[in-house]
């Protein structure tokens, strides 16, 4: 089954949209925790923004698992791969192509 670009698209936008409000929302109850015990400032600010950035960046690597398709080379121990976010259905064929007939297994 082939998945339409703007359907992965749509994918992406709204895992990584969901990503940005989980992450703040668990930011600021970190950060209010941290304030509550006193921790001064410049540690605060920089724990907050280490959980908002981490948990950003986790959920660009979910939103990317969800609409990435990845094509391998079928030589055992070729560890050539082919990734393609968002194409149509030519490109999707293409990629498949090149995972098969790469001149280098390494």
């Amino acid at each position: 089954m082939v998945v339409s670009k703007r359907s992965r698209c749509r994918v992406r936008w709204l895992v990584l949209g969901g990503a940005v409000a989980v992450a703040g929302a668990i930011s600021l109850d970190t950060g209010l925790q941290l304030a509550a015990c006193r921790v001064p400032g410049p540690a605060l600010v920089i724990c907050v923004l280490s959980v908002f950035t981490t948990l950003t960046a986790a959920g660009d690597v979910l939103a990317d698992a969800l609409t990435t398709t990845t094509y391998r080379c079928p030589v055992p121990g070729c560890s050539f791969r082919a990734r393609l976010r968002t194409t149509d259905p030519g490109a999707l064929r293409r990629g498949q192509e090149a995972a098969a007939s790469h001149p280098i297994h390494h």
